[in-house]
């Protein structure tokens, strides 16, 4: 499984107790602004994710 940062962390958990394993992946690079908007176009919800992942502190 591979899921972006800060998305569903509570799936990532559970798949992980579950016994797979989950790559975490983070846009970089020159077209990293590019991707994350095309991103959010493609699915809104992410932006809720995103959002609270970067202020939720664990």
């Amino acid at each position: 499984f591979q899921m972006l940062l800060g998305v569903r962390e509570d799936l990532r958990e559970k798949i992980n107790r579950d016994g797979y394993k989950v790559r975490i992946y983070v846009p970089f690079g020159k077209d990293w602004y590019a991707y994350s908007i095309r991103r959010l176009k493609e699915n809104p919800q992410v932006a809720g994710h995103i959002f609270k992942a970067l202020f939720t502190f664990k």
